[in-house]
């Protein structure tokens, strides 16, 4: 995601960051909502359009680990938080360089000059990064056929193909029924092409998927799981007959967290009703729902060969 991040000049003369939403020809398109709302998906995000020379990388991250160093009279940039990034100049050091006076123009009241006392986790140098232009990023259209796009509008369904060709945004476009990808990765489309039958592939596994299994517990595996050759199609599902109380419940709960502790299994759901528990358990391979299975048949004092400490069968089973 630190791909998406972005510094815009306002008219107040501070750069505020912001993140990437998409580019046209001239300018790009930011919402400045925090970073997590955005990888959550949220829809109808408010996002306003800046020049591309309004905007520019962050700087680079320091990886040496080493503090930077810092003079009287060395122009600066201050962290003034929900106003962005302002210009100043440090006038005194105060506290062993704990603290700094700095001074800093409005550009809107050149006249008018202001001085602040500000911690040394609040500044940096200037970012040295030049106006943003439109080679600082590729952006190319996918099209999607017809029986994928409803697959292919939901959120995260294409993290892992985004990953594999290094792209910043990876999203369902409704209006072209197309892939739109966006990156500063010059490689980005030439991967794209050589990886998108093998995504549209498994795109069209998971849709058969969620088809056969339906509901929001198959949606939900398929999401997570939808990468290449990896995803899970695998289940078991049976009834523990009877009402559950007291140690009997808790003996459920046990085998469920033992299960679910099994390498390749992605969900253990719960499905109550008058007479019976459904327990459906989802894995990625045939071997691992099995095992899962058994630790609910088992003697509790019985311990397989994966290491995992098997429970007691509470009820009679009913396969269903």
């Amino acid at each position: 995601m630190e791909d998406l991040l972005v510094e815009v000049l306002l008219d107040d003369g501070h750069y505020y960051e912001a993140i990437l939403t998409d580019v046209t020809d001239t300018e790009i398109v930011v919402t400045f909502e925090n970073m997590l709302t955005v990888m959550e998906g949220r829809k109808n995000l408010e996002t306003k359009n800046y020049p591309f020379a309004k905007a520019r990388l962050p700087p680079l991250k320091d990886t040496t680990g080493a503090a930077p160093s810092y003079a009287e009279g060395q122009e600066i940039e201050v962290d003034c938080t929900l106003f962005g990034y302002y210009r100043a100049t440090i006038k005194e050091i105060l506290i062993d360089g704990e603290f700094f006076s700095v001074q800093h123009f409005n550009p809107k009241y050149p006249i008018v000059t202001c001085y602040e006392i500000v911690p040394v986790d609040r500044i940096r140098v200037p970012n040295p990064n030049p106006p943003l232009t439109k080679d600082d990023f590729v952006k190319f259209h996918i099209n999607i056929p017809t029986n994928l796009r409803d697959i292919a509008k939901k959120y995260r369904i294409h993290k892992d193909f985004q990953l594999r060709i290094s792209a910043a945004i990876c999203r369902f476009e409704p209006e072209s029924d197309s892939l739109v990808c966006i990156s500063r990765a010059k490689k980005s489309r030439r991967k794209a092409v050589e990886l998108i039958h093998s995504h549209l592939e498994n795109l069209n596994e998971g849709a058969s998927i969620i088809k056969k299994l339906k509901g929001i517990v198959a949606e939900r595996i398929v999401l997570e799981g939808i990468k290449f050759g990896s995803t899970p199609i695998f289940k078991e599902e049976f009834s523990v007959v009877g009402d559950l109380m007291g140690p009997a419940v808790e003996a459920l709960e046990t085998n469920i967290e033992l299960a679910r502790a099994i390498e390749g299994i992605n969900d253990i759901i719960t499905v109550k009703s008058d007479s019976n528990h459904s327990i459906q358990i989802y894995g990625t391979s045939d071997k691992a729902v099995k095992l899962a299975r058994s630790v609910f048949e088992r003697p509790k004092e019985n311990v397989d060969k994966s290491g995992v400490k098997s429970g007691r069968s509470l009820m009679q089973e009913k396969t269903l």
